[in-house]
C-alpha cells in the first residue's frame, strides 16, 4: 500500500492469525470509499463460504475525517443581458395552464400559479406570459438551470467531465428562486398563427407571447465543491448558452432569449 492509504480488510470471527482475511476496500485511486463499505456492513453482516467476517480494523479505530463545511460550495456571480426579446413561457388563462401543468407533473401546484401569473385579460387565445408578484415579473430559477442542462447535454461534456450529470441534478443551485426582470409588466406581445387539431380536425389558432426587451438579469451560482466542476469549464457552459437562450421560442430562430454574459465573478 501507498502512504496515506487506509484499507478494510475483513477477518473471520476468532481468527487471530489473519489467514482467513480478505480486503474489502481502500481509499486509493479508483477504489470504492471504506466509508461507504462501513455503511454497509452497519446494516448487512458479511457473508462469504458460510462464515461471518467482521470488519477490521473496526470502525472506531479508523482515522475520523473532518469535513470542511465552510468550503462546501463554490459560488459565482452572474449577471446576463438579453439582447433583444425574452418571451413568456407560461399560459395566461385557466384551461392552459392546466394542461402545461399537467404535462409536467405540476397540478398540486395549479392555485398558486394560476395566482403568480399576469392576467390582463381573460381570451381563448393560446396566451403565454410572465409570472408576477408584487416586486415584478420574473422567470424562476430552474429555468436557468434547465438551460444550463440542455447545454451540457448538447455539448455531451458529461461524457468529457466525470460526474457532472450527477453534479447538475442533485447539487448544482441557482439563487434566488425568483429572478426578476425588472419590469412591473411586459414591453408588448407579439402574435403568430399555428395549426391545432380539435374534434373537428385541423383548425388555425393565434398564439400570443409578452415579451420584454432587453433586461439584464443577476443571479447567485452554487454548486457542492467535488473538483468536478471547475471556473474554465462552467464559463464555456455560459457562454455556449448565449446561444441556446431563455424563454420560449429560443428554437425557433432570431434572437428570441439570446443573452450576453456580461460578469462571472467568484464569490469568496
Amino acid at each position: 500500500m501507498r502512504d496515506g492509504e487506509v484499507a478494510i480488510y475483513a477477518r473471520k470471527m476468532g481468527d487471530k492469525t489473519g489467514k482467513e482475511e480478505i480486503m474489502l476496500a481502500r481509499n486509493g485511486p479508483g477504489e470504492q470509499s471504506p466509508t461507504n463499505v462501513l455503511k454497509k456492513l452497519m446494516l448487512y453482516s458479511l457473508r462469504a463460504n458460510g462464515c461471518i467476517f467482521l470488519p477490521y480494523p473496526l470502525p472506531t479505530q479508523l482515522k475520523e475525517q473532518k469535513m470542511d463545511i465552510t468550503n462546501l460550495y463554490k459560488k459565482y456571480e452572474v449577471e446576463i443581458e438579453i439582447r433583444d426579446k425574452l418571451l413568456g413561457g407560461k399560459p395566461k388563462t385557466d384551461k392552459f395552464i392546466k394542461g402545461w401543468l399537467k404535462s409536467r407533473g405540476r397540478e398540486n401546484t395549479l392555485k398558486r400559479e394560476i395566482e403568480e401569473i399576469d392576467f390582463l385579460e381573460q381570451e381563448k387565445k393560446a396566451w403565454s406570459g410572465f409570472k408576477k408578484d408584487n416586486k415584478g415579473l420574473y422567470l424562476d430559477s430552474y429555468q436557468i438551470k434547465g438551460m444550463i442542462k440542455e447545454v451540457v447535454k448538447v455539448l455531451k461534456l458529461s461524457r468529457s467531465v466525470r460526474g457532472l450529470a450527477n453534479l447538475l441534478t442533485s447539487g448544482f443551485f441557482i439563487y434566488p428562486a425568483r429572478i426578476y426582470l425588472g419590469k412591473a409588466k411586459p414591453d408588448g406581445f407579439i402574435e403568430e398563427t399555428a395549426q391545432v387539431m380539435g374534434r373537428m380536425g385541423p383548425r388555425s389558432i393565434v398564439k400570443r407571447h409578452d415579451y420584454v426587451e432587453k433586461v439584464n438579469l443577476s443571479f447567485e451560482v452554487r454548486f457542492f465543491d467535488t473538483k468536478v466542476l471547475n471556473e474554465e469549464t462552467l464559463r464555456l457552459i455560459l457562454e455556449a448558452g448565449q446561444e441556446v437562450g431563455l424563454g420560449t421560442n429560443r428554437h425557433e430562430g432570431g434572437e428570441f432569449g439570446k443573452f450576453e454574459v456580461i460578469k462571472l465573478e467568484k464569490i469568496n
